[in-house]
């Protein structure tokens, strides 16, 4: 009966749930942005934005391992296996800055936690190399405040 009584406000919170562990918090707020690396070819890699979730769009010819995933320059994470195609869904709560804080991502009762999303870059540590991903609008204004016209 009790919880019955705390499952409405559940979805009333302002703030989305955390999915990295403590073990994934420690390693990327550990790690500087590769600021001196140099830039390797940009990748035709989309980034598209839905509320919560990013999907790494791959059309190259080549999947991708052991990349880190740098957002903002800010917010860094394991990019995990992108595969050629469109099926790499990533959380972005899962990426991480200095701070050990998630990337920012709002909710229907607080919009202005979100964080917008402008530039996003692979790293890859084992060249040393930066390449820039291409940043396609999504759905996220979905959970922005409106602004009602005269």
């Amino acid at each position: 009966m009790f919880a019955a009584a705390l499952l409405p406000m559940v979805g009333c919170s302002t703030y989305r749930d955390v999915t990295a562990t403590q073990a994934q918090i420690d390693q990327y707020s550990a790690l500087d942005y590769p600021r001196n690396a140099p830039y390797g070819p940009k990748l035709d890699i989309q980034v598209v934005r839905s509320n919560g979730d990013i999907r790494l769009n791959n059309r190259t010819a080549s999947p991708y391992r052991g990349m880190t995933l740098w957002l903002n320059q800010q917010y860094a994470g394991d990019a995990g296996h992108l595969v050629i195609g469109t099926e790499n869904v990533r959380v972005l709560t899962d990426y991480i800055n200095r701070h050990r804080e998630p990337y920012p991502v709002g909710t229907v009762l607080n919009p202005d936690k979100t964080a917008v999303l402008v530039l996003a870059e692979l790293y890859n540590p084992a060249e040393g190399v930066r390449h820039r991903l291409v940043i396609r609008p999504g759905n996220e204004s979905s959970i922005m405040p409106f602004e009602v016209l005269d």
